[in-house]
């Protein structure tokens, strides 16, 4: 009976739209974007492994400032497919940097102090499937994966006494995708959403003069926006 009973909370009004296209624009935030954002050249100059993961040190003789993970705005669309508890989608989603990325570190001998800066831009195109129920006419669940197109740049900036050095990589990968989003419905047609979505991927190695680096695609991008369906 247990089973009869989860299989009817499953299937009953599970699919009142048999078959739909979604069309989705939300707006929000990538929380740490660009991942490390490492360079060749500040291994070498600065002594720094990790990019912007270590580049924050201590000093008695100067003031420094502690450089935080760039906080990215996004903004995206999406198409998505939708037939029985299975959906197909094609997106587009462009996150900047805007907040963090920036402040005050000493070189390796503790002689100098050193402006840091980091920036980012990418645009993604997901294409991707996954599973979506709909709970009597109301709430909309969906989990998918997939691929991505990644396009971005990364820039970075240091400068102090007797450093002046600032890079620009501008790259591409095939970044992993998943996303997970919930829907409320307001009409039989229109909804508003929250989205999670997760991007990993880095590119191969790119140059800029005697600098190189890789631009990281990874992150995490926390959304919400409105829905419009086409029933058919």
């Amino acid at each position: 009976m247990n089973y009869k009973i989860l299989a009817l909370l499953l299937l009953f009004p599970l699919n009142v739209y048999a078959s739909s296209l979604a069309f989705s624009l939300q707006g929000g935030y990538s929380p740490s974007a660009g991942g490390a954002m490492h360079t060749g050249w500040q291994a070498e100059n600065l002594g720094v492994s990790d990019g912007i993961n270590d580049v924050n040190r201590t000093s008695s003789a100067f003031d420094v400032s502690t450089v935080e993970s760039p906080v990215g705005i996004t903004t995206g669309l999406d198409a998505r497919y939708i037939t029985g508890m299975v959906y197909f989608g094609i997106g587009a989603d462009v996150v900047y940097t805007m907040w963090g990325g920036s402040g005050k570190t000493v070189n390796a001998a503790d002689t100098e102090l050193v402006k840091v800066s980091y920036n980012q831009w990418a645009c993604y195109v997901p294409v991707y499937a996954g599973v979506t129920i709909l709970f009597w006419g109301e709430t909309r669940i969906s989990t998918g994966a997939g691929a991505a197109f990644a396009y971005g740049t990364l820039s970075t900036s240091f400068k102090s006494a007797s450093l002046d050095h600032e890079g620009n990589f501008t790259a591409y990968s095939f970044p992993l995708f998943w996303e997970m989003r919930g829907e409320r419905m307001v009409s039989e047609s229109v909804s508003f959403q929250c989205r999670l979505a997760y991007y990993t991927g880095s590119s191969r190695s790119v140059s800029d003069g005697d600098d190189y680096a890789r631009v990281d695609f990874s992150g995490y991008q926390i959304s919400a926006g409105i829905v419009k369906y086409f029933i058919f």
